[in-house]
């Protein structure tokens, strides 16, 4: 119970000050997603505002922020497109290591360190008014990273993922199979952070993420 009020009290106070912006996920800029109409914070916009108010020089932050207070949860989603890099790298001969080299520029743990940076950034700032309980209850909030990708071999339901490889058997092995090999290493070595109970890095992709709200009857 204590979570669900922080959390309801964040999102008020981030409405309120105008640091929160909703918008279905295919509205926010750097979306990889056109159809995804889950509703989200542009982060992005959120980590300019917040920096303003802070000082904070010039973090990384994920693109977008779920808060969700009758699940006592927060979600912070990175998106990360493949079809242009796939339409202007495929079939180079140095494939491979433009695919290693894109992953490494990802930077993604930076992505999830600097988003808990901007939002303890706007906690703990004094307008907010942040009493010794809710600190707590930050502390103890499931968060939750998740990487939004617009390539299917990301896929993590088994019936879809099969259908996507038997689709792809005459092909094999596809760029995006490659592609998905390799960021999923890198996503798997991400680790969470038990102090601030950081969950271990999920994955979704444009056809998965509306759906995967829904069972979860998030609104």
């Amino acid at each position: 119970m204590e979570i669900e009020v922080f959390l309801s009290k964040l999102v008020k106070y981030g409405e309120s000050k105008g640091l929160f912006l909703k918008m279905p996920i295919k509205d926010v800029p750097e979306s990889c997603c056109e159809s995804a109409v889950t509703e989200v914070y542009d982060f992005d916009e959120c980590k300019k505002l917040v920096s303003q108010m802070t000082g904070l020089n010039s973090p990384k932050s994920c693109d977008a922020l779920k808060i969700i207070p009758q699940k006592s949860v927060m979600d912070f989603i990175e998106f990360k497109g493949w079809k242009k890099f796939i339409q202007w790298q495929a079939g180079d001969d140095d494939e491979e290591e433009k695919i290693e080299r894109q992953i490494s520029h990802f930077r993604l743990d930076e992505k999830i360190t600097d988003s808990l940076l901007v939002l303890e950034n706007l906690i703990y700032h004094v307008d907010f008014k942040l009493l010794k309980e809710e600190k707590r209850a930050y502390l103890d909030t499931p968060k939750r990273f998740i990487i939004l990708t617009d390539i299917e071999e990301l896929n993590d339901s088994p019936l879809e993922k099969l259908t996507v490889t038997l689709g792809n058997l005459a092909s094999m092995p596809s760029i995006e199979s490659r592609i998905a090999k390799k960021f999923r290493a890198e996503i798997n070595s991400i680790s969470g952070d038990t102090l601030k109970n950081l969950q271990k890095t999920e994955t979704a992709t444009c056809s998965t993420i509306d759906k995967f709200y829904e069972d979860a009857k998030i609104p």
